[in-house]
C-alpha cells in the first residue's frame, strides 16, 4: 500500500515525487522511459541552468534526487487503474506490465502526470532534428529561430497562427502546408502576405542540412526548395495519454487534455491528480515544476486531513 502513485517519470511526475518524498509519503512512480521530455537536446529557460540542461540529464537528476527522499521506481507501462473506495476514503489499484509481466499496486492518492505523444510533420528521420532545429513550442523555443528563416509546417490555419505568433522572433517566416492557400479567409492570406510570409503548398521530400542543427532547405515533393536554418512543428498533439482518466470517472476534454483545479490540481475524482502535459495547460516545462509543487502541497495536505479524523 502506496500513500502516492504517480503515473508518468517525467519532469511534473519527477517534481510531485520529490516534494511527497519530502512529505515522509511512501511514493512510487511507475514510468515506461524515454518520455517527451527525455528527447529534448537542452533545456535553455530554466533557473539555475544558463548553460542549459538536457532532458535525459534532467530526468535522470530528478530520479536519483527523489530516491534520497524514499521515493521507490517501478519501470514499467500502467495498464489499468480502478477505484477501490474504503470506508468513504478513497483507494485506488493500479496494475503495471512490462514485457507481459503485470503487477498490481494500492494507494490512497493517484498523479495522473502521463503526458502526451507529439504529432510529428513529414519529414525523413525527423526525430534526429527535434531540438536541433525542429521546434514545436513557441512559448519554449520561439527564441531559438530568434533572427533565422524558418519554415511553420502543418495544417495551414495552424500554421498561419503560429507563423503569426513567431513574427516576435524572426520576419524571415515561410508556411509549408499540404492544404490549398485559398482554405485561408483572404484577411488572413492578406496578413501574411503584408508580413512578407509565403506560402507553399507540398509535402517535404528531403532536408538539405550539414548537420541535424544546421539546415540549409527542404525540397518539396515537386521540387520546389524551401530556404530555411529552422523548423517549427503546427501539427500538434498526436495523442494526449488521459486514457487511464478515463478508467476511474475522470473528467476528459474533447481535446484529450484532463481539466484540474487551478489551485490544487485536484480533479473532478476525490483523491486523483493530473499535472505535465495531460493537463488543459500551457505546454512549459516550468508550468509543469509548479503544477507538479501544488499538487504535491494539496495532496499531502489531503492526506494529511483524512488522518487526523
Amino acid at each position: 500500500m502506496f500513500d502516492v502513485i504517480v503515473a508518468g517519470g517525467g519532469p511534473a511526475g519527477l517534481q510531485a515525487a520529490i516534494l511527497l518524498g519530502r512529505y515522509c509519503r511512501k511514493t512510487l512512480v511507475i514510468d515506461r522511459g524515454k518520455g517527451r521530455g527525455y528527447w529534448v537536446p537542452s533545456y535553455d529557460n530554466l533557473l539555475g541552468h544558463p548553460g542549459g540542461v538536457s532532458g535525459r540529464e534532467l530526468l535522470e537528476l530528478g530520479k536519483k534526487q527523489a530516491e534520497e527522499f524514499g521515493v521507490q521506481f517501478k519501470e514499467a507501462t500502467v495498464t489499468a487503474v480502478e477505484r477501490a473506495d474504503s470506508n468513504g476514503r478513497p483507494m485506488f489499484r493500479v496494475t503495471a506490465g512490462k514485457e507481459g509481466v503485470t503487477q498490481k499496486y494500492s494507494c490512497r492518492r493517484l498523479i495522473l502526470a502521463t503526458g502526451l505523444v507529439d504529432h510529428q510533420p513529414d519529414i525523413p528521420e525527423v526525430l534526429k532534428y527535434a531540438g536541433k532545429s525542429l521546434y514545436y513550442c513557441p512559448d519554449c523555443d520561439g527564441y531559438e529561430v530568434k533572427g533565422q528563416p524558418t519554415a511553420v509546417l502543418g495544417p495551414i490555419t495552424k500554421a498561419a497562427g503560429l507563423a503569426r505568433v513567431l513574427t516576435q522572433f524572426t520576419q524571415e517566416l515561410k508556411v509549408v502546408t499540404p492544404d490549398p492557400p485559398d482554405t485561408l479567409s483572404r484577411e488572413k492570406l492578406a496578413e501574411l502576405e503584408s508580413r512578407n510570409i509565403k506560402v507553399y503548398r507540398g509535402e517535404v521530400r528531403e532536408v538539405r542540412a550539414e548537420s541535424s542543427d544546421c539546415l540549409e532547405a527542404l525540397v518539396l515533393d515537386d521540387g520546389t526548395v524551401v530556404p530555411c536554418e529552422k523548423i517549427f512543428s503546427a501539427k500538434g498533439a498526436k495523442r494526449v495519454n488521459s486514457d487511464l482518466a478515463r478508467m476511474i470517472g475522470v473528467e476528459v476534454n474533447d481535446n484529450g487534455h484532463i481539466p484540474v483545479d487551478p489551485k490544487t490540481k485536484a480533479t473532478n475524482v476525490t483523491g486523483v491528480y493530473a499535472i505535465g502535459d495531460v493537463v488543459a495547460s500551457t505546454q512549459m516545462l516550468l508550468v509543469a515544476i509548479g503544477e507538479a509543487a501544488q499538487a504535491a502541497l494539496w495532496l499531502n495536505r489531503s492526506l494529511r486531513e483524512e488522518d487526523a479524523v
